[in-house]
């Protein structure tokens, strides 16, 4: 047999191997993400998210991951900061504080840790006011939240509050004053101030102030005046004033 039919004979099966061939696939190798990168991804959602709802159950998620994460390395600066945030994220207010304290303690020079650490405090302070009526402790916390960052219009009008439920009424409007020199336009204070001078029986100047609210942002009304304009003492508890004859 000629000696090229042979040499090409042997190429086309070679060729015809290699068509049928099959080739082999490598195996994906599954990766396992860490509690951390699991907690990030889900409070990363969070920040993009607009719906309420879905913000919370995003942060109320990562909670266990960054948690697990925590405890596996206490010393991880970006893990503690990381679930402050998240404790932050689900009003768990307590805790958040605590992270931030502990990032403090690890990482002394970042200074941002401050804003988050005041903004925990003054939100403890509201749900101390607000939510559990108890402005003794919320005047603690906002206190602090105060010293940590002076000059905060949220934390003042809270502290005027605070105060004025203790019945510190001097006290809460110096509050009130120092918000109205930061921001002439908060309507809430205006209110907050027809509220203490409806207290203190000043009647005229309760309306004063109610009204610059009501300029400002329509719809504020204060009960206390209400009451008042009927006859009816301003406490429900109290004995009626006698109307004039």
């Amino acid at each position: 047999m000629d000696k090229r039919i042979i040499i090409l004979f042997l190429l086309c099966g070679i060729g015809f191997a290699a068509c049928n061939q099959t080739p082999t696939k490598k195996p994906v190798k599954s990766v396992t993400k860490t509690d951390f990168q699991q907690g990030l991804e889900l409070m990363t959602q969070y920040r993009t998210q607009t719906d309420s709802l879905q913000k919370a159950r995003l942060a109320s998620q990562a909670v266990p991951f960054l948690e697990k994460a925590y405890f596996k390395d206490t010393a991880n600066s970006d893990v503690v900061y990381m679930l402050g945030n998240t404790y932050y994220a689900v009003k768990d207010y307590n805790k958040a504080i605590y992270m931030y304290l502990l990032h403090k303690t690890q990482k002394p020079e970042v200074k941002e840790i401050d804003k988050n650490l005041a903004m925990s405090y003054r939100e403890l302070g509201r749900r101390y006011n607000f939510g559990e009526n108890n402005p003794l402790w919320a005047k603690r916390s906002l206190v602090i939240a105060d010293s940590i960052r002076p000059n905060d219009p949220e934390t003042l009008e809270l502290l005027g509050i605070a105060e004025c439920g203790l019945s510190n009424f001097k006290a809460g409007m110096a509050y009130y004053d120092r918000v109205l020199k930061l921001n002439p336009q908060k309507a809430s204070t205006y209110f907050n101030m027809s509220l203490v001078y409806a207290k203190k029986g000043d009647f005229e100047k309760c309306q004063e102030y109610l009204d610059r609210a009501n300029k400002i942002t329509p719809g504020f009304v204060n009960p206390y005046l209400e009451r008042h304009k009927k006859g009816l003492p301003i406490y429900p508890q109290d004995r009626p004033r006698q109307k004039p004859h």
